[in-house]
């Protein structure tokens, strides 16, 4: 049986020592009082003094409604092994559980029986040196069967070996002479292919003549320089690269080539 004892030392019982689930309502021994503490215990007869103590579950503080009553729930699970228990205080919230083995179980005379006759009929474990023994023969076992493998190899090997003997009577051959190759005829040799010539880069277009009353500079392409900006610097207005490529003939006004002498006109006419 499990229960828990009271405060007059009494043990009151809640459920029994097999599978079973209970829930029972308890009350404070004493009004107000602030905390709580509940033992479980396990009896084996109903008139025994002294049982096993299962476990303690703590409830601090305790809670009261208006009309100053409390109420404790108290949950107990066992399977007749283990067993789990809750206290919940329905007032105040709080609450505390374990889960342990169940103490003091006795065996069943059926259970002891089985328990010895399982023991007899149980085969005894093997001596050590009788287990080294077959251990040893094992290993002897597939040394042998090893051995026996590499010594077929061996065998078969001398077996499919050709074997040249020199019998009375019979000269040897003397080895076959290799054929003549042909040799390659010569080939006429290719005409070298003459090098073409180089033509002469054509020379840039001479600068037109001067117009009467129009002043002009000589000036030399540098690299990155543009019409555009050579008439902004020079002439004050950009719009004028179409007049210094009319002058010069240009025919890619986008394209200059550093080192080329252009001449540009400074004053408008």
């Amino acid at each position: 049986m499990i229960g828990i004892r009271l405060a007059d030392s009494t043990f009151f019982s809640i459920c029994s020592d097999g599978p079973e689930k209970k829930r029972v309502v308890l009350s404070p021994a004493n009004k107000n009082q602030k905390k709580a503490k509940i033992d479980l215990f396990r009896y084996n007869a109903s008139d025994e003094k002294d049982g096993y103590h299962i476990g303690s579950l703590f409830l601090d503080p305790i809670g009261y409604d208006d009309a100053g009553e409390s109420e404790i729930e108290l949950f107990i699970d066992t399977d007749g092994k283990r067993i789990r228990a809750v206290a919940t205080d329905l007032r105040g919230g709080s609450k505390d559980e374990f889960a342990t083995e169940l103490p003091g179980i006795i065996l069943a005379p059926t259970q002891v029986q089985s328990q010895v006759v399982q023991t007899e009929n149980a085969p005894e474990p093997a001596p050590v040196a009788v287990r080294g023994i077959r251990s040893l023969q094992i290993m002897m076992g597939v040394l042998l069967i090893m051995m026996a493998f590499v010594t077929g190899m061996l065998l078969y090997n001398m077996i499919s070996a050709p074997c040249v003997r020199n019998l009375p009577g019979f000269a040897e051959l003397p080895p076959p002479e290799p054929e003549m190759q042909p040799k390659p005829e010569p080939q006429p040799a290719q005409p070298t292919p003459p090098a073409p010539k180089s033509e002469p880069a054509p020379a840039p277009p001479a600068p037109v003549a001067p117009a009467p009353g129009q002043e002009y500079i000589r000036y030399t392409v540098k690299y990155g320089d543009t019409l555009w900006s050579l008439a902004r610097d020079f002439c004050k207005d950009p719009y004028m690269y179409k007049r210094i490529a009319s002058e010069n003939h240009l025919e890619n006004p986008d394209k200059l080539i550093s080192g080329t002498i252009l001449i540009i006109p400074i004053n408008k006419y």
